[in-house]
């Protein structure tokens, strides 16, 4: 029987020649200069078999088995997890308390600047509508023999409602006694207004919530007359921070000794103005 042959065409043009025989050969196509060999199916199935073979000792060979165990193994334990939830948590408790603390002073400082600024405006605009400041009706001081302020709820609610109250952004006035009358301002904070020879401002930044303790969460601020504005703030302005005139005789060390005492509570909010409303890391209360 004559042979037949078949001509393979490989990569760069090389031929490959391969004879064809009752048993199916196959050919494959390699790299560039490589030699090719063509096997049979028979030779092919010898193959595999040995590759199962080979394949089979390798997985059950006792290396083989430890490796791959100890690939599945990489984890952390229990313990391990335990223990490094405790740091984390020790961490935490070390450092969430001044984060906490450095929150507040943040939140408090940007609604003091708020409130400060918002009452210059709207001593502003009052003036604008009611004339200057020095011509208006400030509520009269009314004391006994001893000399002690008498309250005068009538006059300053007065004052509050006709010069400031249409200026401000407020959710609501009340008056829980003659000697408390609230405004609660768009923020949630409040003003008790206070009589005396100019009229209190109270400003407390988280409203009716606690501490509600001077230097903490409530502030002095007042509105006096030309009368009164050199004693308690300068000569040069009627709105400003309580006795705002002492800052001018004392350092700052000298109104931080100050704010540490607890019957020198406006020392407090002078000292913050001194700060520029900022609460530096020696301010003396804890908010």
């Amino acid at each position: 029987m004559k042979k037949k042959y078949v001509t393979f065409t490989l990569a760069e043009g090389a031929t490959h020649v391969a004879q064809q025989h009752n048993s199916r050969k196959i050919a494959f196509t390699l790299a560039n200069g490589a030699t090719q060999r063509i096997c049979t199916r028979t030779e092919r199935s010898e193959f595999v078999q040995v590759s199962k073979t080979t394949l089979l000792r390798t997985v059950h060979n006792p290396r083989y088995v430890a490796r791959q165990h100890n690939k599945r193994r990489v984890a952390f334990t229990l313990a391990e997890v335990l223990i490094t939830l405790g740091i984390i948590g020790v961490v935490a408790a070390m450092t969430l308390p001044a984060l906490i603390q450095h929150y507040k002073k943040q939140e408090a400082s940007a609604k003091l600047k708020k409130f400060y600024s918002m009452m210059s405006q709207a001593i502003l605009m009052s003036e604008a509508h009611n004339g200057p400041i020095s011509d208006w009706n400030h509520p009269e001081r009314l004391a006994d023999k001893n000399n002690t302020i008498i309250e005068n709820p009538e006059d300053r609610r007065e004052f509050f409602n006709k010069y400031l109250k249409p200026y401000l952004k407020t959710v609501k006035s009340e008056s829980t006694d003659e000697k408390d009358d609230t405004v609660i301002l768009s923020d949630g904070s409040m003003i008790h207004l206070e009589s005396g020879y100019c009229t209190g401002l109270l400003y407390d930044i988280n409203g009716d919530k606690k501490p509600n303790v001077h230097g903490r969460d409530r502030f002095s601020f007042v509105i006096c007359s030309d009368s009164f504005k050199k004693t308690y703030i300068d000569a040069n302005h009627n709105f400003g921070v309580f006795y705002q005139s002492y800052a001018s005789t004392k350092s700052r060390d000298e109104l931080v000794n100050e704010c540490k005492k607890e019957g020198n509570s406006n020392s407090c909010t002078v000292l913050l103005m001194y700060d520029n409303w900022e609460f530096k890391d020696d301010y003396p209360r804890k908010l």
